[in-house]
Protein backbone atom coordinates (compact mmCIF):
# COMPACT_ATOMS: atom_id res chain seq x y z
CA UNK A 1 0.00 0.00 0.00
CA UNK A 2 1.35 3.37 -0.73
CA UNK A 3 2.27 5.46 1.79
CA UNK A 4 -0.22 8.08 1.10
CA UNK A 5 -3.15 6.32 -0.22
CA UNK A 6 -6.52 8.26 1.45
CA UNK A 7 -7.09 11.66 2.25
CA UNK A 8 -8.38 13.13 5.88
CA UNK A 9 -12.03 12.83 7.06
CA UNK A 10 -13.25 16.07 8.34
CA UNK A 11 -17.12 14.92 9.24
CA UNK A 12 -17.23 13.12 12.25
CA UNK A 13 -20.58 11.95 11.65
CA UNK A 14 -19.39 10.59 8.30
CA UNK A 15 -16.38 8.66 9.69
CA UNK A 16 -17.36 5.13 8.66
CA UNK A 17 -19.16 5.40 5.87
CA UNK A 18 -16.03 7.87 4.64
CA UNK A 19 -13.40 5.14 5.48
CA UNK A 20 -15.42 2.40 3.64
CA UNK A 21 -16.03 4.90 0.62
CA UNK A 22 -12.12 5.67 0.22
CA UNK A 23 -11.09 2.05 0.90
CA UNK A 24 -13.64 0.75 -1.82
CA UNK A 25 -12.63 3.32 -4.08
CA UNK A 26 -9.01 2.34 -3.70
CA UNK A 27 -9.56 -1.27 -4.25
CA UNK A 28 -12.08 -0.99 -7.13
CA UNK A 29 -8.83 1.73 -8.70
CA UNK A 30 -6.58 -0.92 -8.22
CA UNK A 31 -4.51 1.38 -5.67
CA UNK A 32 -4.88 -1.54 -3.72
CA UNK A 33 -4.01 -4.70 -5.39
CA UNK A 34 -5.71 -8.56 -4.04
CA UNK A 35 -3.31 -9.44 -1.53
CA UNK A 36 -2.49 -5.67 -0.01
CA UNK A 37 -2.64 -5.56 3.88
CA UNK A 38 -5.06 -2.98 5.73
CA UNK A 39 -3.56 -2.05 8.62
CA UNK A 40 -5.88 0.08 10.93
CA UNK A 41 -3.27 2.07 13.07
CA UNK A 42 -1.71 3.04 9.24
CA UNK A 43 -5.53 4.26 7.95
CA UNK A 44 -6.56 5.80 10.96
CA UNK A 45 -3.62 8.33 10.51
CA UNK A 46 -4.04 9.12 7.04
CA UNK A 47 -7.25 9.70 7.51
CA UNK A 48 -7.00 11.94 10.54
CA UNK A 49 -9.05 9.41 12.70
CA UNK A 50 -9.57 6.83 15.31
CA UNK A 51 -9.20 3.31 14.69
CA UNK A 52 -12.48 2.99 15.62
CA UNK A 53 -14.02 3.33 12.81
CA UNK A 54 -11.54 2.24 10.34
CA UNK A 55 -12.48 -0.90 12.09
CA UNK A 56 -16.11 -1.07 11.91
CA UNK A 57 -15.38 -0.09 8.32
CA UNK A 58 -13.13 -2.94 7.48
CA UNK A 59 -15.68 -5.20 9.04
CA UNK A 60 -18.29 -3.82 6.54
CA UNK A 61 -15.84 -4.26 3.97
CA UNK A 62 -15.71 -7.84 4.96
CA UNK A 63 -19.16 -8.60 4.70
CA UNK A 64 -18.96 -7.04 1.04
CA UNK A 65 -16.48 -9.65 0.39
CA UNK A 66 -13.90 -7.18 -0.53
CA UNK A 67 -11.39 -7.95 2.16
CA UNK A 68 -10.37 -10.52 4.17
CA UNK A 69 -9.60 -11.58 7.86
CA UNK A 70 -6.50 -13.98 8.02
CA UNK A 71 -6.34 -15.32 11.69
CA UNK A 72 -2.96 -14.28 13.03
CA UNK A 73 -1.80 -12.79 10.47
CA UNK A 74 -4.14 -8.99 9.88
CA UNK A 75 -6.46 -7.83 7.43
CA UNK A 76 -6.02 -8.35 3.56
CA UNK A 77 -7.92 -7.16 0.26
CA UNK A 78 -9.42 -10.36 -1.22
CA UNK A 79 -8.49 -12.48 -4.01
CA UNK A 80 -11.23 -12.48 -6.46
CA UNK A 81 -11.69 -16.92 -7.15
CA UNK A 82 -12.91 -18.71 -9.77
CA UNK A 83 -15.83 -19.80 -7.71
CA UNK A 84 -16.48 -16.16 -7.14
CA UNK A 85 -16.20 -15.28 -10.56
CA UNK A 86 -19.06 -18.15 -11.49
CA UNK A 87 -21.68 -16.91 -8.27
CA UNK A 88 -21.12 -13.61 -9.63
CA UNK A 89 -22.53 -14.32 -13.34
CA UNK A 90 -25.11 -16.24 -11.95
CA UNK A 91 -26.47 -13.41 -9.76
CA UNK A 92 -26.33 -10.82 -12.41
CA UNK A 93 -27.83 -13.07 -15.00
CA UNK A 94 -30.69 -12.99 -12.62
CA UNK A 95 -30.61 -9.53 -11.52
CA UNK A 96 -30.10 -7.92 -14.78
CA UNK A 97 -32.39 -9.78 -17.04
CA UNK A 98 -35.46 -8.73 -14.60
CA UNK A 99 -33.66 -4.87 -15.28
CA UNK A 100 -33.94 -5.38 -18.99
CA UNK A 101 -37.31 -6.79 -18.77
CA UNK A 102 -38.89 -3.63 -16.38
CA UNK A 103 -37.16 -1.64 -18.86
CA UNK A 104 -38.84 -2.72 -21.67
CA UNK A 105 -41.95 -2.66 -20.17
CA UNK A 106 -41.76 0.86 -19.39
CA UNK A 107 -39.22 3.12 -20.55
CA UNK A 108 -39.02 6.55 -21.22
CA UNK A 109 -37.16 8.94 -24.12
CA UNK A 110 -34.84 9.75 -21.16
CA UNK A 111 -33.84 6.27 -20.70
CA UNK A 112 -32.80 4.98 -23.68
CA UNK A 113 -31.31 8.56 -24.41
CA UNK A 114 -28.72 7.52 -21.18
CA UNK A 115 -28.10 4.10 -22.12
CA UNK A 116 -27.01 5.60 -25.58
CA UNK A 117 -25.00 7.85 -24.02
CA UNK A 118 -22.65 5.23 -22.94
CA UNK A 119 -22.52 3.45 -25.78
CA UNK A 120 -21.53 6.19 -27.72
CA UNK A 121 -18.86 6.66 -25.11
CA UNK A 122 -17.78 3.22 -25.35
CA UNK A 123 -17.25 3.73 -29.27
CA UNK A 124 -15.10 6.81 -28.50
CA UNK A 125 -13.11 4.79 -26.18
CA UNK A 126 -12.68 2.17 -28.50
CA UNK A 127 -11.70 4.12 -30.70
CA UNK A 128 -8.87 5.68 -28.61
CA UNK A 129 -7.92 2.16 -27.82
CA UNK A 130 -8.63 3.44 -23.75
CA UNK A 131 -9.16 -0.12 -22.04
CA UNK A 132 -9.20 1.47 -18.69
CA UNK A 133 -12.34 4.02 -19.53
CA UNK A 134 -13.65 1.06 -21.74
CA UNK A 135 -13.73 -1.22 -18.19
CA UNK A 136 -15.29 1.87 -16.13
CA UNK A 137 -18.13 2.64 -19.64
CA UNK A 138 -18.72 -1.08 -19.59
CA UNK A 139 -19.31 -1.14 -15.52
CA UNK A 140 -21.55 1.78 -15.66
CA UNK A 141 -23.49 0.43 -18.31
CA UNK A 142 -24.79 -2.50 -16.29
CA UNK A 143 -24.98 -0.32 -13.34
CA UNK A 144 -27.41 2.14 -15.29
CA UNK A 145 -29.21 -0.88 -16.37
CA UNK A 146 -30.32 -1.42 -12.38
CA UNK A 147 -30.30 2.44 -11.82
CA UNK A 148 -32.54 3.06 -14.80
CA UNK A 149 -35.68 1.01 -13.14
CA UNK A 150 -35.89 3.06 -10.30
CA UNK A 151 -37.17 -0.20 -8.58
CA UNK A 152 -35.72 0.40 -5.16
CA UNK A 153 -35.17 -2.98 -3.85
CA UNK A 154 -33.45 -3.90 -7.08
CA UNK A 155 -31.59 -1.22 -6.62
CA UNK A 156 -30.72 -2.30 -3.31
CA UNK A 157 -29.94 -5.90 -4.05
CA UNK A 158 -27.32 -4.51 -6.60
CA UNK A 159 -25.38 -2.19 -4.68
CA UNK A 160 -23.19 -5.10 -3.41
CA UNK A 161 -22.81 -7.24 -6.53
CA UNK A 162 -21.88 -3.85 -8.14
CA UNK A 163 -19.10 -3.94 -5.77
CA UNK A 164 -17.82 -7.43 -6.53
CA UNK A 165 -19.19 -6.70 -10.48
CA UNK A 166 -16.42 -3.38 -10.72
CA UNK A 167 -13.63 -5.87 -9.38
CA UNK A 168 -14.12 -7.75 -11.98
CA UNK A 169 -14.50 -5.65 -14.73
CA UNK A 170 -10.62 -5.05 -13.14
CA UNK A 171 -9.40 -8.20 -14.50
CA UNK A 172 -7.79 -8.46 -18.01
CA UNK A 173 -10.47 -7.50 -20.85
CA UNK A 174 -8.89 -9.78 -22.98
CA UNK A 175 -10.04 -12.66 -20.79
CA UNK A 176 -14.14 -11.84 -21.80
CA UNK A 177 -13.44 -9.94 -25.23
CA UNK A 178 -11.00 -10.89 -28.45
CA UNK A 179 -10.83 -6.72 -28.73
CA UNK A 180 -11.98 -3.30 -27.49
CA UNK A 181 -14.03 -2.87 -30.00
CA UNK A 182 -16.06 -6.00 -29.25
CA UNK A 183 -17.27 -4.79 -26.12
CA UNK A 184 -19.89 -2.56 -27.86
CA UNK A 185 -22.02 -4.70 -30.06
CA UNK A 186 -23.89 -6.79 -27.48
CA UNK A 187 -24.57 -3.66 -24.98
CA UNK A 188 -26.43 -2.02 -28.20
CA UNK A 189 -28.54 -5.01 -28.63
CA UNK A 190 -29.65 -4.66 -25.35
CA UNK A 191 -30.49 -1.07 -25.53
CA UNK A 192 -32.08 -1.77 -29.34
CA UNK A 193 -34.27 -4.30 -27.49
CA UNK A 194 -35.35 -2.07 -24.71
CA UNK A 195 -36.13 0.42 -27.14
CA UNK A 196 -38.50 -1.98 -29.17
CA UNK A 197 -40.46 -2.59 -25.93
CA UNK A 198 -39.39 -6.42 -26.71
CA UNK A 199 -39.59 -8.10 -23.09
CA UNK A 200 -37.70 -11.40 -23.51
CA UNK A 201 -35.84 -10.03 -26.15
CA UNK A 202 -34.55 -7.74 -23.47
CA UNK A 203 -33.58 -10.11 -21.38
CA UNK A 204 -32.32 -12.95 -24.03
CA UNK A 205 -29.80 -10.31 -25.06
CA UNK A 206 -28.47 -9.88 -21.30
CA UNK A 207 -28.42 -13.37 -21.12
CA UNK A 208 -26.44 -13.74 -24.05
CA UNK A 209 -23.92 -11.36 -23.30
CA UNK A 210 -23.02 -12.57 -19.81
CA UNK A 211 -23.45 -16.05 -21.46
CA UNK A 212 -20.32 -15.51 -23.58
CA UNK A 213 -18.36 -13.11 -20.72
CA UNK A 214 -18.82 -16.30 -18.56
CA UNK A 215 -17.79 -18.55 -20.86
CA UNK A 216 -14.67 -16.66 -22.07
CA UNK A 217 -13.52 -16.98 -18.23
CA UNK A 218 -14.18 -20.50 -17.93
CA UNK A 219 -11.89 -21.03 -20.84
CA UNK A 220 -9.32 -19.53 -18.54
CA UNK A 221 -10.14 -21.16 -15.65
CA UNK A 222 -9.78 -24.34 -17.63
CA UNK A 223 -6.50 -23.40 -19.06
CA UNK A 224 -5.32 -22.60 -15.76
CA UNK A 225 -4.09 -18.89 -16.58
CA UNK A 226 -4.17 -16.67 -13.74
CA UNK A 227 -7.45 -14.40 -12.74
CA UNK A 228 -5.75 -11.06 -12.21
Amino acid sequence: MKSQTFDRIHKPELLVEGVVEQISNAILGGKLQPGDKLVEERLAVQMGISRVPVREAISHLEQLGLVEKISYRGTFVSQLTEKDVIELHILRVALESLAARLLAQAHTPGTIAGLRGLIEEMKHAASEQDRRKMVELDAAFHDALIGLTENKLLIDVWAPVSLKMHRFMLLKRHHAHKTIEAVVPPHERIVQQIEDSDVQGAAQAVQDHLGMVEESFMQVIRSKQPLT
